[in-house]
């Protein structure tokens, strides 16, 4: 039964307590300013018994519906909402969703669909199709909504140069689309049954309570990037933003962040090299191009540490300094130092845009103007907000692997006894070129801890950096293979689209046992022809980082074969024994089109990143699964476009179990548990005292279940599908509500 109750104009909804209707769409009557595509294609069906609008799937098109909400409702800018889609989880089924009131585009699937685009056009994804189990009735999707000033319409119409906007008074188009059958041949198409609008009287009230460790024990953090979110929002005249006031932007952020149990803001302050709303002027004249709201950077901080509270994680994609040329020499950047093993001038990749510039991090200079770059955007402001530290990642050829002449004598100097080494040298000996591979590996890592001490030392108490090396939107594969469970389903479903291509199927147990993720991440990108790809995005190969205190190597995840092998876990661990976890979710760009005279067109606008989540509890499945086999203390998420989740209850749930868990070693409790599923782990804080982990990873609900602790006590507990339960001492929940906080009965 849907978790409802609904009171005259009123709705009891799980998070979010009573809540005020502000609209509600029977989607089988079709009005509400309806768009279809293709028309007329939508049709009533009775689904669980229930009437419910389908789109069947197309073959070669993508389609959708679209409806206006709040229209005439006199919504207001700034306010909070929450949306609810009604949907029958009866077989698989995937759902593509435009918010335009934020301009967020966020998807969910069900059952065994895999979610993401099946071979999108630009990126891979690495397709899992798993047996997930299904209901058999109605679900909601919900999403937390802050209302912005103007918003697009459902294609995002631009006139004359200019977007076209909507206002409150005019409500905003919500768009259920989804993929061709080509692109998702396990979909049995879109069905929706109902669309309510609801408004949340007391946004305050429903923050949250994360129940952190106590004072001296080190926290566990988790944040989000957003990719292509603020352009509209926030660029541009008055006229044309969709948020008059540009901090209402990161207003909006930081009450999701309280509403769903976040405590680390970050923000990215570099996208591909360039500058993103700071000042670099501060460094040098023309030391790189200044974006628009080049004073924003500060305002922010402000914002988030003082009036908020959150620390602050600032995001790098670090490709030196891109300014104007002076007296005829480049910037940094632009120098591009780091050069291929070709030689060649043409660069490492055939992406030209990728090749414009890049760092060679065994150059004294560049570890000189990263220095730079932290004390412009963080040292002075330290005493305005607390920081972690910096997260660099890099993108194609940014951070490449370099045999420049300069580059091979530090080499020679430092790994090869002084003896100096050519190119040809390097591409005749397999050896040699070997011990040159693990060397810069070993460099890139001083390189890093280099800039954790800088910060630390001008004032940044506990600074760590963070390195994700992972260049793909959708993370890593395992060696070219489809991991699945049910092999004959899957291969049927690739013939019905005429799918030719050979391919291999391993299921998620033999994933583990061979560790194929970790393997694959130790591979550096498939190279083709004499171009140097192999070198343009190194492995991330983490058994050659080291372990410096307070510098980690992101473990990028993005299925579940990618974090349910602890060797895994193990290799990227600090040296602390931590694992600093980031989600990377697959771009999806323009796959939502429709075909004129044998050309894509868009249907809905620019439609990116539809970061994809499973339903129900299946969303946290990734989280809880590596709370089982590794330890990670920051979980982060690489977001496309704004964040958004459709299943708050099971996400706020997770947050405050982990954020009560201090960040500090786990050791798993052997025989804790006749269930297999059930794994407890112990964390010692010392005189603090002791910590459980009761993770559950199994996929339907147990009741009673008998766990031993090694006090010699058993304890039995009902446990939901993929959850995690903390397990704090007395003495760190006296004063806290353990209730809401899904903190069970001390020991």
């Amino acid at each position: 039964m849907l978790n409802c109750l609904l009171l005259a104009a009123t709705m009891l909804l799980p998070p979010f307590g009573e809540v005020r209707i502000v609209d509600q769409i029977d989607c089988t009557k079709m009005k509400n300013r309806f768009v279809e595509y293709p028309e007329g294609a939508s049709r009533v069906e009775t689904i669980l018994g229930r009437r419910c609008l389908v789109m069947p799937v197309q073959e070669e098109e993508g389609s959708f519906f679209k409806f206006r909400l709040g229209w005439r409702k006199k919504l207001k800018a700034n306010g909070s909402y929450v949306i609810v889609l009604e949907y029958p989880d009866d077989v698989p089924r995937n759902y593509n969703l435009i918010n335009r009131a934020t301009d967020s585009h966020r998807s969910f699937s069900t059952g065994a669909d895999i979610g993401d685009a099946f071979q999108p056009k630009y990126t891979e994804d690495f397709a899992e199709y798993l047996e997930l189990p299904q209901s058999g009735e109605y679900r909601q999707w919900k999403c937390f909504t802050t209302v912005c000033d103007r918003f697009g319409d459902y294609k995002d119409t631009v006139v004359g140069g200019t977007r076209l906007f909507m206002t409150p008074a005019d409500g905003f188009d919500f768009v259920i689309c989804q993929y061709a059958a080509k692109h998702d041949p396990f979909n049995h198409g879109i069905a929706v049954s109902k669309l309510i609008l609801c408004e949340i009287p007391d946004e305050a009230k429903l923050y949250n309570p994360v129940q952190l460790p106590g004072a001296g024990l080190p926290r566990r953090r988790l944040f989000w990037r957003e990719e292509m979110s603020d352009g509209c929002a926030i660029q541009g005249e008055e006229s044309k933003r969709m948020c008059k006031r540009h901090l209402d932007w990161f207003e909006h952020k930081a009450r999701q962040m309280k509403m769903f149990g976040f405590n680390c803001y970050m923000k990215d302050l570099m996208e591909f090299g360039r500058v993103q709303h700071w000042d670099p002027s501060v460094i040098r004249a023309d030391w790189a191009w200044s974006s628009a709201e080049s004073w924003l950077w500060e305002k922010v901080v402000e914002l988030m540490g003082g009036k908020y509270g959150f620390e602050i994680f600032p995001y790098y994609e670090w490709d030196g300094p891109l300014g104007a040329e002076k007296d005829g020499v480049k910037t940094l950047g632009y120098q591009r130092r780091a050069e291929p093993l070709s030689g060649s001038d043409k660069g490492y990749t055939h992406v030209a845009w990728c090749e414009d510039a890049n760092i060679d991090i065994t150059d004294p200079e560049a570890l000189e103007e990263t220095k730079n770059l932290l004390d412009a955007t963080i040292i002075r402001f330290k005493n305005k907000a607390r920081f972690v530290g910096a997260m660099f990642r890099a993108r194609p050829t940014s951070w490449p692997v370099s045999f420049s002449d300069a580059t091979r004598q530090y080499f020679a100097r430092e790994a090869n006894g002084g003896v100096e080494v050519s190119r040809e040298e390097l591409r005749a000996d397999e050896n040699l070129y070997g011990r040159y591979i693990a060397w810069w590996q070993r460099r890139r890592a001083a390189f890093l801890g280099e800039i954790r001490r800088y910060l630390a030392t001008n004032g940044v108490d506990g600074a760590c950096v963070v390195f994700d090396g992972c260049t793909a939107e959708g993370g890593g594969g395992i060696g070219g293979a489809f991991c699945v469970e049910d092999e004959p389903a899957f291969r049927a479903a690739l013939e019905k689209i005429g799918y030719r291509k050979a391919f291999s199927c391993v299921s998620p147990e033999e994933a583990r046992s061979r560790h194929l993720y970790l393997e694959g991440r130790g591979r550096p990108a498939v190279n083709w022809g004499s171009w140097e790809w192999h070198h343009a995005c190194p492995a991330d190969n983490p058994s050659e980082f080291g372990k410096e205190s307070g510098v980690a190597l992101a473990m990028p995840v993005n299925r579940l074969f990618s974090v349910n092998d602890s060797e895994a876990f193990a290799a990227y661990a600090d040296a602390s024994g931590g694992v600093t976890m980031i989600r990377h979710h697959a771009l999806n760009e323009n796959m939502i089109y429709k075909l004129v005279r044998g050309k894509e067109e868009r249907l809905c606008g620019y439609m990116v990143a539809c970061d994809y989540e499973r339903a129900g509890r299946a969303s946290r499945m990734l989280e809880v699964e590596a709370m089982a086999r590794g330890n990670p203390v920051n979980i982060g998420y690489l977001m496309g476009t704004c964040f958004a989740t459709g299943f708050p209850e099971e996400m706020m749930e997770f947050n405050r179990n982990f954020l009560a868990l201090p960040a500090l070693p786990m050791t798993t409790i052997a025989g804790a548990c006749a269930d297999k599923d059930v794994v407890l782990r112990e964390i010692d804080a010392g005189a603090a005292g002791k910590y459980y982990a009761l993770v559950h990873t199994g996929r339907t609900a147990k009741k009673a279940v008998a766990v031993k602790f090694p006090d010699g006590t058993t304890k039995l507990f009902d446990l939901k599908p993929w959850q995690l339960k903390s397990i704090c001492p007395q003495a760190d929940r006296d004063g806290h509500d353990t209730e809401k906080a899904e903190v069970v009965q001390a020991l």
